[in-house]
């Protein structure tokens, strides 16, 4: 009767436990995942980049402004993110946190002025479109960007 137990308890374990390709599957995070990629958006009067990268600056953001200035040049806006506060100008410094940073998704916590936004950024399964979703008490946003190959340096930024 003592074996049958042990035998029906060793069964037991060996089929409730996780084949090896469900725990590696999970293991990857967002950042470790989507390191060195480059997505793109296109607008009538601006365009957007976003660099993921899997180091303490985890993500840089480019934002040409395509309406020349006086010179004819094009307006270049780069902000390299990582966790910490900054001084952020006339309303306040920014404080920046990762709050999860899954196989799935990045999101971050950034408050700014009195105001706390939630960014949840997402890649589809193939890898060429990021999502970023921002959630505020005054509403939010949603914006998509196709996967590139341009690099953060060629757009004028250190």
């Amino acid at each position: 009767m003592k074996k049958l137990i042990l035998l029906f308890v060793g069964l037991s374990l060996i089929s409730c436990s996780k084949s090896e390709d469900d725990q590696d599957s999970d293991d990857t995070t967002f950042l470790e995942k989507y390191d060195g990629y480059g997505f793109k958006s296109i607008g009538e009067s601006a365009d957007e980049y976003f660099f993921i990268n899997n180091s303490i600056e985890f993500l840089k953001y480019v934002d040409i402004d395509t309406r020349e200035d006086d010179n004819g040049d094009d307006r270049v806006y780069c902000e390299i993110w990582r966790e910490g506060t900054f001084p952020g100008g006339e309303d306040g410094d920014v404080t920046i946190s990762i709050i999860s940073n899954n196989s799935t998704s990045l999101i971050l916590s950034v408050i700014y002025g009195g105001s706390e936004s939630t960014i949840t950024n997402s890649v589809d399964s193939t890898g060429n479109t990021l999502t970023v979703t921002s959630e505020n008490d005054e509403g939010g946003y949603i914006r998509t960007f196709t996967k590139t190959n341009v690099i953060f340096t060629s757009l004028g930024c250190q």
